[in-house]
């Protein structure tokens, strides 16, 4: 198997990325993960998570900026594969 592949994103956030990485039990698929990691005091992560349970908002954010040397990354990786 391949090192997996890290992209931040373009916010700089240091816990914003998504993981890309070969599937450990099926050969022709990939395990992508996006991480977001609200980094908050605990009134504000309490005030989401209330938000979240009665529905006013998700918790889950899946927006990633890439930049133009990390989509170039990204395609190399996926073309890897097929070489």
């Amino acid at each position: 198997m391949r090192e997996p592949l890290y992209l931040r994103c373009d916010c700089h956030q240091p816990h914003h990325f998504v993981l890309i990485e070969d599937d450990p039990d099926i050969a022709s698929l990939y395990l992508v993960s996006v991480i977001a990691t609200k980094s908050a005091s605990f009134w504000h992560r309490l005030k989401w998570a209330v938000r979240h349970i009665f529905g006013a908002d998700h918790l889950t954010m899946g927006d990633v900026v890439l930049t133009a040397e990390d989509a170039q990354r990204l395609k190399a990786y996926i073309d890897g594969r097929s070489s």
